[in-house]
Parts: C-alpha cells; structure tokens; sequence
C-alpha cells in the first residue's frame, strides 16, 4: 500500500514555483523586445529629462558665470530639435558619457553648466551662436601691466 500512496510528479509548491517564473521569464522577453522597438523614444525621453533637470537647476539658482535666460533659451532649442530629428547613436553615446557626472548631485555648478553646454555645442554645433556668455568685467592682474621700457646709459 505504501506505493499506491506515494504521489507521481512534482508537488504543488515546485509546479507554481516554476510557473511563476516563466510567467516573470516572459514578462522580461516582452519588455525587452518592446523597449528595443522603441529605443528611440526611449532615448529621446531620458534626454529630454536630463536637459529638464539641469535647466531647472540653472533657472532656480544660477551658478556664476551663466546668463540662465541664454541657457534656457539653448536647453528648449536643443530639446525641440533633438525631439524633432532621427536618432545618432553615436553622436547620442558621446553626449551621455560627456554629462554623465552632472545629474550626480542636486546642484549644477558653474563647471557643470558649461559642461553640459558644450555636450550640447558638439551634438548640434549651430546653437553656438545662440548662447551669449554674460559680461564679465576686466580684471587687470599685475602680468598684464606692461612694464616700463628700461633706458640705457
């Protein structure tokens, strides 16, 4: 009678077990295959996010040396263009590994900023002429002043 009793096959645990994770198995497949379709606006939706946070960071608090109402101006130009045109991998992988360090901290400093516009100049070279750096006033520094011409005697 012991072997009339014994159970053939797997236990209920194992079989949801492995139910289970098929089921996630093939969520994962699905979601892959979807996200390499639309890589593009994938793309175009994580540029669009990076170029929103650092043009709010430099509105809300402006680091020296940046006209914010010049770097909005290029941020929106850039976005409106880069949403317009086809995606460049390439040209795509150079700008991220070029401002991958800005988002880092909650703060975009002087350095950042330029950074991020020259990510910004060398994915699209003609919004240069868009950006107007701030006045800066002339500083003489002593190597600057000529020195007087010495006579001979």
């Amino acid at each position: 009678m012991t072997e009339a009793t014994q159970k053939k096959g797997m236990s209920k645990g194992c079989l949801i077990g492995i139910i289970v994770a098929g089921v996630i198995l093939v969520m994962v497949i699905v979601a892959a295959v979807v996200l390499w379709l639309n890589k593009d606006d994938v793309a175009k939706f994580g540029v669009t996010t990076v170029v929103s946070f650092v043009q709010g960071e430099v509105a809300k608090a402006p680091p020296a040396g940046v006209d914010s109402a010049s770097y909005v101006a290029v941020c929106n130009a850039f976005t409106e263009k880069f949403k317009a045109d086809e995606v460049d991998p390439e040209k795509l992988g150079v700008f991220f590994k070029e401002i991958q360090s800005i988002p880092s901290d909650s703060r975009v400093d002087s350095v950042e900023a330029g950074m991020f516009l020259q990510a910004i100049f060398d994915y699209y070279p003609e919004l240069e002429d868009m950006y107007v750096p701030p006045e800066m006033p002339e500083v003489l520094d002593s190597t600057m002043v000529a020195e007087p011409a010495e006579t001979e005697q």
